[in-house]
């Protein structure tokens, strides 16, 4: 998943005046925060140089988690009549970015983003980038100055809202949001488990799955395993020197769900681990529509599904 470059270079652009030292030292304080949120006071992005440092580092990976959710819902058609979008703690906009493509040139964006130091450098992003694309951004806290928009987005926001303010705020968007839901945590056991409270509250007022689910029962992986996807992306240079990295590449995993307001019929798979592939024959791990968690062993005896299986990758959804 890589980001276009002259985004890339309008963030070389923003952070060229700051010593890459330290942007190292500031994308390490911002590391540790991330790793304990508990223990950090106020904010976790606390300076300038944080703000850029996370440009550098964390902007990358949001960007190309989103980018692969919007990439598979604008090929199975489900954002075809999505034409107003609210990010909602939307940062330096990273997931705005990363879901222009699989939206109409005619959508309009409303970023919501409670740190008016942020929207300041997200806006700087934007004012470097010839584009004719209709947004506006709003300095206040999710569910403030709330409209009513085709799709509501969330990414790496929501879970860092307590238990109770995160139901409260998904009463007032699910009440307010014309089609479609999505959010987008981190891949760890405790981003998922924040995914599945959310999932709960949302079925419960009557949306329906449209991903990764498909169906709307209870998670069968509950005390087995927790469900997230990989997606990798290229680090630029200035990606490794900040970050100090050593690989040309990383791997980005998070969770998420997307839910529609109206009824969605959805039979199929999701593949929900790294396809075990041999030889002469594939093993996957599959959510199914009916039977939960499915084993599905296939060899060169069934060459149709063979083939369509060597095409298949973690995360991947098929309906047969």
């Amino acid at each position: 998943m890589i980001i276009p470059s002259e985004l890339c270079l309008a963030i070389e652009e923003l952070v060229s005046s700051v010593p890459r030292s330290r942007l190292q030292e500031a994308a390490k304080n911002l590391s540790a925060r991330y790793r304990n949120p508990k223990g950090a006071q106020g904010p976790l992005i606390k300076t300038e140089e944080e703000r850029l440092a996370y440009l550098c580092t964390r902007f990358p990976a949001t960007f190309a988690a989103n980018k692969a959710v919007f990439s598979e819902m604008k090929e199975r058609g489900v954002l075809d009549e999505v034409f107003s979008v609210v990010d909602l703690g939307a940062g330096s906009g990273a997931a705005f970015w990363a879901c222009q493509d699989s939206l109409s040139a005619e959508t309009h964006y409303t970023l919501i983003e409670r740190d008016l130091d942020v929207i300041h450098l997200g806006k700087k992003l934007l004012q470097k980038i010839s584009s004719p694309l209709c947004s506006e951004w709003i300095c206040a806290d999710y569910g403030s100055s709330l409209g009513s928009y085709d799709l509501a987005l969330f990414s790496y926001s929501l879970g860092e809202a307590l238990s109770e303010k995160r139901k409260e705020v998904l009463k007032l968007v699910a009440e307010k949001t014309k089609k479609l839901i999505m959010i987008v945590e981190p891949g760890t056991p405790a981003g998922y488990e924040k995914i599945l409270s959310m999932r709960s509250v949302l079925l419960e007022l009557g949306w329906h799955m449209v991903a990764p689910c498909p169906h709307n029962k209870p998670c069968p992986l509950l005390g087995k395993d927790w469900c997230h996807f990989s997606q990798r992306l290229p680090r630029t240079p200035l990606h490794r020197l900040v970050k100090e990295a050593s690989l040309g590449f990383e791997d980005e995993k998070f969770s998420y769900i997307v839910l529609s307001k109206k009824p969605y019929t959805m039979a199929g798979y999701r593949v929900i681990k790294t396809p075990y592939q041999r030889s002469g024959y594939i093993e996957l791990e599959l959510c199914s529509t009916s039977e939960g968690i499915l084993h599905r062993k296939t060899s060169k005896k069934e060459k149709e599904f063979f083939n369509k299986a060597k095409k298949l990758d973690w995360g991947s959804f098929y309906s047969e």
